[in-house]
């Protein structure tokens, strides 16, 4: 999977979680930005894990400040 595929699902997936139009998400996006609780986080986290089959640890998570930190975290974790 290259890293516009990625992207692609990841903005995806962060719309679904958040109830927005994915026009209104890239890369460069702040998660706080676009009103992601801590809870929010959490589902968004797992709906990434799920659809990448990757784990990310507690820190990881903390860490993920925008769609471009999660998108990177992936394609690390996919080597």
């Amino acid at each position: 999977m290259d890293r516009q595929e990625i992207i692609q699902l990841v903005v995806s997936l962060v719309a679904r979680v958040m109830f927005l139009d994915e026009s209104l998400v890239s890369e460069a996006s702040h998660l706080d930005n676009l009103g992601l609780a801590e809870n929010d986080l959490i589902y968004l986290v797992t709906a990434v894990q799920d659809e990448f089959d990757v784990d990310f640890s507690e820190e990881e998570t903390n860490q993920l400040e925008t769609v471009r930190d999660i998108v990177n975290k992936v394609a690390e974790k996919l080597g």
